[in-house]
């Protein structure tokens, strides 16, 4: 008779190896957990431990009974797991998960021999290598071992995450000021003109500055050659101070002025001479009424004008207007168009001289009762053809101009413009000759 084969039982140190169903990884696990079924490492899928059982022993029939082996030892798998031999190089133990949640308070239930040692489910896991953890799991028993590893996080945290935060705000703040500066910068035209310097600005304002530091000085000359010549002491000192009068103008006697003079004069004015670098000064008394001067600077220093001064000095306007008739001068006067209204009157008096030209004269000097009077100029003349350059302008314009009395056929007397002279003291090249417009342009 054949006694039954018993099963023997594993070493604990034997190992079970098998290919996975699904990727056909090679696998080893402890023999202690054959027919455990648990997730591949590889794939993931299910799979089972394999059984081993060792192969029937062949008995000859005729052979005499044996007795019945001896029971092998009965081993304590408690023991041998609560005391796993040493691993080196694992993880801590990971908490179970139950029913998919980690649970590290879950706990084993201990085998029917020990129900008062219970066993959590983690104490499993130093029992088998770290690329063999969590493996397999028994449903049955509601053991699992966990083969989640921790990977590397790349997530950052703290402050970290502040300092990604401003880099990516500069990068952001530089792209956004490099597409704005693109968009709105306008590229600079050189607008310079060939052949001028290019700080030519900078050199017109040193010039006007120069220019204003030479009229304050051509002021205090004026000024003090005018004091040399009213205090001149004879007739020959006083005339090495004065210009030569022009044409039709007598130079003025000496003393000029019966009466006394103004003590103290100030300058009216001061202008640059067009085309040269001297200067015409008009000096007017201070504060009470008295003659004006004009001094201009020469070669030879500055000079007085002596036309202005024979003319004030002799009343040469009050007496050429006040006495209608026949008679010419030349003098100093401020022109400009006349008015519309005086106009029509005028034309009313003297319809004979519809064609001719009207402007409204008053002496360039300041006096008592001296008002704008009328004056006519000849159609096609000189003077008409000098006098329409600037006829659009209605102010009044200083001028140097030949006056002639003429007596029309239907209204009496009238004064005629016959020249306008060339001069400095007008300075004005609208009313000069084209001769010496082009002299004295700037």
């Amino acid at each position: 008779m054949t006694a039954p084969i018993q099963p023997q039982p594993e070493p604990l140190s034997a190992v079970l190896k098998f290919s996975c169903i699904h990727c056909r990884t090679s696998l080893e696990v402890p023999a202690a957990l054959a027919g455990i079924t648990g997730p591949c490492p590889a794939c993931g899928g299910k799979i089972s431990a394999p059984l081993r059982l060792p192969a029937p022993a062949q008995v000859p029939a005729t052979s005499a009974p044996q007795p019945p082996p001896a029971p092998p030892p009965a081993v304590n798998a408690a023991a041998l797991l609560s005391k796993p031999p040493p691993v080196r190089d694992l993880p801590p133990p990971v908490a179970p998960l139950v029913d998919g949640i980690s649970r590290p308070d879950a706990v084993e239930a201990a085998p029917a021999g020990n129900q008062a040692h219970p066993r959590p489910v983690h104490a499993l896991q130093p029992l088998f290598p770290q690329r063999e953890r969590g493996i397999f799991d028994d449903p049955a028993a509601g053991q699992q071992l966990d083969m989640h590893l921790r990977a590397p996080s790349l997530r950052r945290r703290g402050w970290q995450r502040w300092m990604d935060l401003g880099i990516v705000s500069v990068f952001t703040g530089l792209v956004l000021a490099t597409l704005a500066a693109l968009r709105f910068t306008v590229p600079v035209e050189d607008n310079a003109v060939p052949g001028l310097p290019p700080n030519l600005t900078e050199l017109v304002q040193r010039e006007q500055l120069n220019q204003e530091v030479r009229r304050i000085e051509a002021g205090a000359l004026a000024q003090a050659s005018l004091s040399r010549y009213l205090g001149a002491p004879s007739e020959n000192t006083a005339a090495s101070h004065l210009l030569p009068p022009p044409e039709g103008i007598s130079a003025p006697p000496f003393p000029p002025f019966a009466g006394a003079l103004p003590d103290n004069y100030t300058v009216k004015s001061s202008r640059r001479i067009a085309g040269t670098d001297r200067f015409l000064v008009v000096m007017k008394p201070k504060e009470e009424p008295g003659p004006v001067f004009v001094v201009e600077q020469t070669d030879s220093g500055p000079r007085l004008h002596s036309g202005p001064i024979t003319q004030q000095s002799a009343g040469l306007y009050q007496k050429f207007f006040a006495t209608p008739g026949e008679g010419e001068a030349t003098l100093y006067t401020e022109v400009k168009p006349t008015h519309s209204d005086d106009e029509r009157a005028f034309r009313t008096r003297f319809p004979d001289l519809s064609r001719f030209q009207l402007i409204d004269v008053r002496s360039a000097f300041p006096g008592q009762d001296l008002s704008a009077s009328i004056a006519c100029i000849a159609p096609g003349s000189e003077a008409a053809r000098v006098f329409a350059r600037r006829s659009h302008d209605p102010a009044w314009r200083p001028a140097l101009a030949h006056f002639r009395w003429s007596r029309a056929p239907v209204g009496g007397p009238y004064v005629e413009v016959t020249e306008f002279i060339p001069a400095t003291w007008s300075g004005d090249r609208i009313l000069t000759s084209d001769a010496a417009t082009a002299a004295l342009r700037p």
